[in-house]
């Protein structure tokens, strides 16, 4: 009757179900910058890349590979067509820059943010955007090999939270335990070592105000869609 989702997911279930409510709390993920909301409950962006292509050469000499700008010509992973993360901010990113989707030499859905930065790893794309939090969970899951071979480009955020979305028919009450549950979860030892399993330092209370930003990011964009092989 509830469940996590991302921003994107919760705005369209949001607008087609209205039984869909929004349990007012979010992970606030350790080192957090204070968002434009005052809130650091929300989540980061990676940009990465494999280490073999922080080094490149550039008009005859060598040079570093330091910002997203730099990425012309390179080849571009991504989760999927309804993700904030891989998709919207990126299109985003390159209408800012007065580029679109041919700014890379190639563009492939991976599936899954896991996906991505696999792909990476593997040298099938040359970069992408992932969540922070999932880029570390990832780095602490594999072998140390694999934070030795990605080096992180950019940071881009921070953005609106996961919410936690339940059926409005679950009772009030229910749903009211739930979210201070939660938001007390910090205060115990044992709740605190559960937090940190996931870079989770406690959680905040959010409102459906919260995801008003990313609605502002991706409505300008929606209708643009990336050219994409799929692996």
């Amino acid at each position: 009757m509830a469940a996590w989702m991302d921003g994107q997911s919760y705005l369209r279930l949001a607008a087609q179900d209205p039984h869909a409510t929004l349990i007012p709390v979010a992970p606030a993920y350790h080192d957090l910058p204070l968002n434009t909301r005052g809130s650091r409950a929300g989540h980061l962006v990676n940009v990465i890349i494999h280490k073999d292509n922080k080094i490149y050469i550039s008009c005859g000499y060598r040079a570093i590979l330091e910002y997203f700008t730099n990425l012309r010509g390179y080849k571009w992973a991504y989760d999927r067509e309804e993700s904030f993360t891989g998709h919207f901010y990126t299109l985003h990113k390159l209408r800012q820059m007065g580029e679109n989707a041919n700014f890379f030499s190639n563009i492939a859905s991976s599936g899954s943010q896991r996906g991505s930065i696999q792909m990476v790893r593997d040298k099938i794309a040359d970069a992408a955007a992932v969540d922070a939090a999932c880029l570390n969970y990832y780095l602490e899951k594999e072998p140390d090999s694999a934070r030795g071979e990605l080096h992180i480009l950019e940071t881009w955020g921070p953005f609106s939270p996961y919410p936690l979305v339940a059926n409005s028919r679950l009772p009030e009450n229910v749903r009211n335990k739930i979210a201070e549950t939660l938001l007390e979860l910090h205060t115990s030892a044992e709740g605190r070592q559960l937090l940190s399993k996931f870079g989770i330092k406690r959680f905040l209370p959010i409102s459906p105000s919260d995801f008003s930003e990313e609605k502002s990011i991706v409505d300008p964009v929606k209708d643009l869609k990336f050219k994409a092989v799929y692996y």
